[in-house]
């Protein structure tokens, strides 16, 4: 019993000590950092995670494999940035960013195909994954944040363009949930009171259809509100998912050309250091060259002696 019991402490200590150090490193995701860019494997990695998703056919199913998938490829970008390997760690937050693209228009897709869903625990299971898409997205952007200060200049606007790509969907999705919550409430008054109104039309009750006509009638107007309202944060979200992917093209392109114009980066030092070796190089060719001249020119003057012999 009382090696039974040390056991169980030792184990609950270490399972202590694991959930205080996850809890340091809460704003990261390196622990579901797969293969990283810099291995030869790195390909076939991401060919192995989009067979993965082309093998899910259930759209929220699909949304949380692709969450997966992006935030594996956003831990590798952090990998690679404490490496120091900035275009590695571009190259997997470019991933990463793309990733959560298409889970997003899957999302979009599953939410569409809930409108007429008659299945409430199917349209329940897509509210959730939406509910996690918002969730995960905060949290990523604390790991966006926290990854700026780890690389270098140029990794660092390709950082700053995804957070605030990421963090203008999101705010954007997070409008557009909070008026489908409300057309869904909109919806369900209105149901409610016009099954209310059969019933009384049924019973022939005169002074209740009146009063069931009258709430109909209100709750109808709510209804046409809140699907316009709808409509308007729906297109707000793709007109913000649209200016997001534009901002970021653009700051891609600045970088590029900020590569391409940057001028000859050698520090003055280095430079006075090249030309300092150039110099004392000349030098030292002149020095080779000398002797041999001197050694020419007596040949000559031997020469020119001999003739006057």
């Amino acid at each position: 019993m009382k090696k039974l019991a040390i056991a169980l402490l030792v184990a609950f200590a270490v399972s202590n000590v694991g959930i205080k150090a996850f809890a340091v490193e809460d704003n990261t995701l390196k622990n579901k950092a797969g293969i990283t860019p810099d291995s030869i494997l790195y390909t076939v990695d991401k060919a192995i995670d989009s067979i993965k998703v082309a093998f899910t056919f259930n759209n929220a199913k699909k949304v949380e494999v692709l969450i997966k998938v992006a935030e594996e490829r956003l831990g590798e970008s952090e990998v690679m940035a404490e490496e120091e390997k900035d275009e590695l760690a571009e190259k997997a937050l470019e991933s990463y960013n793309e990733t959560m693209d298409k889970a997003q228009e899957k999302l979009d897709e599953a939410l569409k195909d809930s409108e007429d869903e008659k299945d409430q625990e199917k349209v329940d299971k897509i509210n959730e994954v939406e509910k996690t898409m918002l969730e995960r997205t905060t949290k990523n952007l604390e790991v966006l944040k926290g990854l700026q200060d780890k690389v270098g200049e140029n990794a660092q606007a390709t950082i700053k363009a995804v957070i605030e790509m990421q963090l203008t969907k999101k705010t954007a999705v997070a409008t557009m949930v909070e008026k489908r919550h409300e057309l869904n409430d909109a919806k369900q008054a209105y149901n409610s009171l016009k099954a209310k109104l059969e019933e009384a039309k049924k019973a022939g009750d005169a002074a209740t259809i009146a009063k069931m006509e009258e709430e109909l009638k209100i709750a109808q107007e709510a209804l046409t509100k809140a699907e316009e309202a709808y409509k308007l944060a729906f297109e707000a979200k793709q007109e913000a998912i649209k200016a997001a992917n534009d901002a970021k093209k653009e700051a891609k392109e600045a970088v590029k050309d900020k590569k391409d114009k940057t001028p000859d980066e050698t520090k003055p030092e280095d430079k006075a250091k090249v030309n300092d070796n150039n110099t004392k190089g000349q030098e030292k060719k002149d020095e080779i060259k000398t002797p041999a001249n001197n050694a020419g020119n007596a040949n000559n003057g031997n020469d020119k002696a001999k003739g006057k012999k």
